[in-house]
């Protein structure tokens, strides 16, 4: 047993005090060591020979002895009772902090994407430069990227996979294709119509490179509608399996928009926020409509949809983004699993989306991207 020393106590080679010449060594108060009573000598404990470490000199009497001893009056007894064990640290997900829940959509703003990129950003789409999301996939390794063609007409499948003007050879394995968006030119609620269309693309790229990644979906918040029958059974019965199969090379895209406000201080109009899974967490009737959880998710868009625009057109002061922002990093959004990133829409400068500018809380961005308390 261990027991510690109340004060500075002799080790001797015989239990007895009548001989100083017994002393072996001198244990230091405090000191704790692993003891047991003398069998043959009530009060006194006996030690191993090697004490802490050190062999001690043996008896000129006795060169064979084995055990040291000391009174036990001097030693009390040390709690040996085992700690409890600490819960192991869960291993977070790199893509649940802001780096890549707080990225960007830049539309057909280059250079705007390379410059969050080189911030900090690990998840940005860019739109109609294709060439330009390959080069950023290729020099930013730990990013993800999207990329996106902007059509308004409903194409057949082989338009679709020529508007691309993609070299699928040279993708690496960080980017991400999507083939549509929101529900410009595909009924989100037509899921036979558009997971054969989906198919036939997918099909076109995959016979070019069988790694080539894409996004399903891409629809805008509040779509497609679960709660129909026909939509659930469909996307249960027919969709999920085939994703599940494929899920080293799809992602599911559900734009991911903040319906309401997250704090009371926070300006959009409604409050509180509005059935979080109808808008931000749609994805979740995926997941309960058998979509494997190895088939992950993104948000093409995201932010806060308040009207007529996100945080310029409501009125959000830099602080209330950064607020909303590091919220939605640090667990309010409730996703399992987390999306693999969220592209705020938009940094840039379309004159048709100006209540969505995301140039005046650029500074607030950079700071979630660099500050690790931006992780859930």
């Amino acid at each position: 047993m261990n027991v510690k020393a109340t004060t500075d106590i002799r080790i001797r080679y015989q239990p007895s005090t009548s001989n100083d010449a017994y002393i072996a060594a001198v244990l230091p108060a405090g000191a704790v060591v692993d003891a047991e009573l003398a069998p043959s000598a009530p009060g006194w404990y006996r030690f191993p020979i090697e004490l802490q470490g050190e062999k001690l000199k043996p008896s000129v009497k006795n060169p064979y002895a084995l055990w040291m001893y000391a009174a036990a009056e001097w030693f009390a007894p040390v709690d040996t009772k085992p700690e409890e064990p600490k819960p192991p640290t869960p291993t977070r997900d790199k893509h649940e902090h802001a780096r890549y829940q707080l990225g960007v959509n830049v539309l057909q703003f280059t250079e705007y994407g390379f410059q969050a990129l080189r911030n900090g950003c690990r998840f940005v789409l860019f739109m109609d430069n294709g060439g330009g999301a390959i080069t950023a996939a290729r020099e930013f390794p730990d990013a993800l990227i999207m990329y996106r063609r902007y059509h308004s007409a409903k194409l057949d499948p082989q338009s679709m996979f020529n508007l691309l003007d993609i070299d699928w050879s040279t993708v690496p394995g960080n980017f991400i294709v999507t083939l549509s968006n929101e529900n410009d030119t595909q009924n989100p609620n037509n899921l036979p119509e558009y997971f054969a269309w989906f198919k036939a693309v997918a099909g076109l790229i995959w016979s070019r490179n069988p790694n080539a990644r894409i996004a399903f979906g891409s629809w805008g918040h509040g779509n497609p509608n679960w709660v129909e029958k026909g939509v659930a059974d469909y996307f249960r019965d027919t969709v999920a399996p085939w994703l599940n199969q494929n899920a080293h090379r799809v992602v599911l895209d559900l734009h991911m928009y903040t319906k309401g406000k997250r704090r009371t201080t926070h300006p959009v109009a409604e409050s509180p926020i509005i059935g979080m899974e109808w808008f931000e967490t749609r994805h979740k009737f995926a997941y309960q409509n058998d979509l494997s959880k190895s088939v992950r998710h993104v948000g093409g868009e995201g932010g806060v949809e308040a009207g007529h625009g996100g945080f310029t057109w409501a009125g959000y002061t830099p602080t209330q983004f950064k607020e909303w922002g590091f919220d939605v990093v640090n667990g309010q959004r409730e996703c399992d699993p987390p999306p693999l990133g969220v592209a705020l829409y938009h940094l840039g400068e379309h004159v048709g989306w100006r209540g969505y500018w995301l140039q005046p809380y650029y500074g607030a961005l950079v700071e979630l991207w660099a500050s690790d308390v931006a992780y859930p």
